[in-house]
């Protein structure tokens, strides 16, 4: 960070702008200009935000720092920076559709189409705190990005992480307690997508659950309408995955359950799954899993339950409920409120590089034939419509 500092002799009076202006000299050398300030003769400081690139041959005004409602402005010279802000961020910042049904977007394409302005800072220097976590990720997930088959048991899945920088703590207790019910209960509160869960005060007619096919799993001082009416069953429903074609991946049928999952809180407060129905339809052919049931029938039940809130999570908590509909809020806060104003300066730290991570998602991860479609067994082009 450099700092240039300019004296003037004169009282220049109150100021509303300043004007920058960049030329280029032979190769592209991009200014990225934090702020100015000036500090008059009788001592007061104007600050003026910038936080813009500044390329090639441009000039650019900026206005003081301080939050301004339209009805604040008493100079028609500012109320006309306004209108020429918005102006310019509305062509430089369009809407289209990705796809039937999604949240509109930003017309580009790939990354290279957007204005610096928006784009990580790892375009302009390599330490990008994004990239170094991309980096890590990859060094401790690197048993699993670098194997070429399948694992021959469930042991052997410990291999995803990486044991080259001594044994990391939670993979490790992860490795250890993932088949127990207890910890597969703390997931749902503690893991990626703790909103799924509802508390249940009614079975829904889909989910025949009887008072004696979890008698056991509440203990002999109670039973399964009591446990509900004090508020201690839970319930968690994939009931979106239903009918969701699978795809396939390396030739091979891919499947996918829409769940049904019953849990109950314990007096020593930990929650555990009590109930399992792999479908939305009941009857011989959807049974329900029980905790009694045999070791790895109740494992691969619990296994199908993971696996649904896997696409749950990274669909529509994730990828819907937060980059795409932030990014929604974000192209129409750039749109339609200048920097100047109260609401731009509250909301614009949120959307940091909001465009840019969905843009690339569109064009590397959730495209036609992009990483979701090749390692997932969901059928994506049904999923998009």
């Amino acid at each position: 960070e450099k700092h240039l500092t300019v004296r003037c002799a004169r009282d220049l009076g109150p100021i509303v702008l300043i004007r920058l202006h960049k030329w280029r000299l032979f190769l592209e050398d991009a200014w990225f200009c934090k702020d100015v300030q000036v500090t008059a003769p009788d001592g007061t400081l104007y600050r003026f935000p910038c936080y813009l690139w500044l390329e090639g041959v441009i000039t650019v005004e900026v206005r003081e720092g301080s939050g301004k409602k339209l009805v604040d402005d008493e100079l028609e010279i500012l109320r006309e920076h306004r209108r020429k802000e918005l102006t310019a961020r509305q062509e430089a910042y369009q809407w289209k559709n990705f796809a039937e049904g999604w949240p509109r977007c930003l017309k580009v394409d790939s990354i290279f189409e957007l204005d610096s302005n928006v784009q990580f800072s790892c375009v302009r220097a390599t330490n990008f705190t994004g990239l170094l976590l991309f980096q890590g990720a990859t060094h401790l997930l690197s048993g699993f990005l670098a194997r070429p088959t399948s694992w021959r048991s469930l042991d052997e899945m410990r291999s995803i992480f990486s044991r080259t920088r001594g044994r990391e703590i939670v993979p490790e207790y992860v490795a250890r307690h993932w088949r127990e019910d207890d910890f597969f209960g703390y997931q749902f509160l503690n893991g990626n997508n703790p909103i799924v869960i509802r508390q249940c005060t009614a079975l829904p007619a889909k989910f025949p659950v009887t008072p004696e096919m979890v008698a056991n799993s509440l203990g002999g001082d109670t039973n399964l309408e009591k446990e509900m009416e004090e508020g201690r069953i839970f319930i968690v429903d994939y009931e979106v995955l239903e009918d969701i074609p699978a795809g396939t991946i390396h030739g091979h049928q891919q499947y996918v359950a829409a769940p049904i999952c019953l849990l109950h809180q314990g007096v020593d407060g930990l929650l555990r799954p009590i109930a399992i129905q792999l479908s939305q339809r009941p009857g011989p052919t959807s049974p329900i899993f029980l905790p009694s049931d045999s070791e790895w029938d109740w494992l691969l039940a619990k296994t199908w339950v993971r696996n649904a809130d896997f696409y749950s999570h990274q669909l529509l908590t994730h990828l819907l409920r937060t980059h795409l509909f932030a990014e929604v809020f974000a192209i129409a806060t750039l749109r339609q409120l200048p920097s100047c104003h109260p609401l731009f300066k509250l909301l614009i730290p949120h959307f940091h590089f909001t465009l840019h991570i969905n843009t690339l998602a569109r064009s590397v991860l959730i495209n036609p034939g992009g990483v979701i479609d090749k390692v997932t067994g969901l059928y994506w082009e049904h999923w998009e419509s």
